[in-house]
């Protein structure tokens, strides 16, 4: 606690703080009727499997992205660069356009 005190910014009465805020936290805080927080429950659940599911498909849609940049005839060249891998090549690759890096 004292350390993320000090990272937020804090520099004076840091033990003060530390002992206020851990009376805060073990204090029961506001609660809601149980079917209102069960219903909070049941959209928390729904909202991480929507979360899930957008970052199942980021994924799949990453690897189908390497897969085909790699093929292309200049990956080779736009991964040489230090840093650059193949998403962020291919990136690169459709902002610029393929025919002007072809080297011959």
């Amino acid at each position: 606690m004292r350390r993320l005190l000090a990272k937020a910014g804090r520099q004076r009465n840091i033990d003060t703080w530390v002992v206020r805020l851990h009376a805060l936290f073990r204090v029961e805080q506001l609660r809601q009727p149980p079917q209102v927080e069960a219903a909070f429950g049941e959209q928390a659940r729904a909202l991480l499997l929507q979360l899930d599911a957008a970052c199942r498909a980021i994924e799949q849609l990453a690897e189908a992205t390497a897969t085909a940049f790699a093929q292309h005839q200049d990956a080779k060249i736009l991964t040489g660069f230090p840093g650059v891998g193949g998403l962020t090549a291919a990136r690169v690759l459709a902002e610029i356009g393929a025919p002007q890096l072809t080297v011959l």
